[in-house]
């Protein structure tokens, strides 16, 4: 589901599940997690870049595999998924390397979770930012309640939040949730080019104004995390989640 690969300073995740267009179920989500570690560990790259392929960068959380466990199924796994959603939120907060985005297509849910984490993100022009968690009664993870408003602003993100607007790429790039926004093909060409330009940064003088940055969250947003994190599962059990899951799925394949 996962492909790693080193090209020159870059070490390049690409998320590569395409029966599901990338979304995010458990086994996913630890790939995930221990290929962001394993980046920050690599001494002979500078740049951790995260891509997908095919149409879709990720359609975000497989609120699926809620359905098939059910809520005693969730219930009695919680506690081993709360340990991985927090690892996953970690992986992102404790990178010390430029984070790039390379979004190739629509970000969904748990996906824009994701790019809000990046430090740079070049963008599909066909690409659009969804977040339909009031429709399924659940609620934000990984932090974006906190970065999103950081980045667009408090009303353009509780709009996202709670309303459900979704944005295009032009209006991502407009609100600062993306840098560039280019022809779909050139996704991969453009970032690279911007490494490129990237690359005569030292990698410890990188490192130290990232600590500089994450000073405050590193030590604060853990605990919201976890209180995100067992609202989201609480939201799960409720039965209210799985009757909208279930009436959704009987009519779609996809939760979008």
């Amino acid at each position: 589901m996962l492909d790693v690969k080193i090209e020159g300073p870059v070490f390049k995740i690409i998320l590569n599940n395409l029966s599901t267009m990338n979304s995010l179920n458990f086994p996913f989500m630890v790939e995930i997690a221990d290929a962001i570690y394993r980046a920050n560990e690599c001494k002979d790259t500078k740049f951790t870049v995260i891509t997908g392929n095919g149409t879709y960068f990720s359609t975000g959380m497989d609120l699926k595999q809620f359905l098939e466990m059910g809520t005693e199924g969730i219930v009695r796994n919680r506690k081993k998924f709360e340990k991985i959603f927090a690892n996953f939120a970690n992986c992102f907060l404790y990178h010390d390397k430029v984070l790039i985005g390379a979004i190739n297509g629509p970000a969904i849910g748990g996906a824009v979770s994701v790019t809000s984490y990046f430090d740079f993100n070049v963008c599909s022009e066909d690409a659009f930012f969804s977040l339909p968690f009031t429709k399924f009664a659940i609620t934000p993870v990984d932090l974006l309640s906190v970065y999103l408003p950081r980045i667009m602003g408090k009303i353009r993100a509780t709009e996202m939040l709670l309303l459900e607007k979704k944005l295009t790429a032009k209006e991502a790039l407009h609100c600062g949730l993306v840098n560039e926004v280019v022809k779909k093909e050139d996704v991969w060409k453009v970032t690279m080019e911007r490494i490129k330009k990237f690359d005569v940064f030292d990698a410890e003088s990188i490192k130290a104004v990232k600590d500089v940055i994450k000073f405050d969250d590193r030590r604060d947003l853990p605990k919201k995390s976890d209180a995100e994190i067992k609202i989201f599962f609480d939201r799960l059990c409720n039965p209210k989640f799985m009757e909208i899951a279930e009436n959704h799925f009987k009519k779609n394949e996809q939760f979008f």
